[in-house]
């Protein structure tokens, strides 16, 4: 066992969790892969987060997108004979993009007064 030490307070002073996200979370196999799926999923993430804000705690969320970009993978091989393939690190951003927009717009709607922002990484 651990013992955890104190919470460091930065900033505002409030006390910051992590909060770490696998794309599976998102697009379980059980899901169709729809966007609309997804964006329900990010729903209901937002749901639990903004009950953290309420709660007085800064939040930080990091997300995977395995699923995600082998989606996007596979929708690229489909359009090829019609459009250029988009190469893996393209289809990891894209993913990336998208899925902060859907979190963004989810945790909006739990309230249009909280800040947030999306921030890609390149990999």
């Amino acid at each position: 066992m651990v013992a955890a030490g104190p919470l460091r307070r930065y900033g505002s002073g409030r006390p910051l969790v992590v909060v770490a996200l696998g794309g599976n979370a998102l697009m379980p196999a059980e899901d169709d892969g729809s966007q609309a799926a997804q964006q329900r999923r990010c729903d209901a993430v937002a749901k639990s987060l903004y009950g953290l804000v309420r709660r007085g705690f800064r939040v930080l969320l990091v997300h995977g997108n395995g699923p995600q970009v082998g989606q996007e993978m596979l929708r690229g091989e489909a359009a090829a004979r019609q459009l250029p393939m988009v190469q893996l690190d393209g289809c990891v951003a894209a993913t990336q993009g998208s899925m902060g927009y859907q979190l963004e717009l989810s945790l909006y709607n739990q309230s249009p007064a909280l800040r947030v922002a999306s921030l890609l990484t390149l990999v």
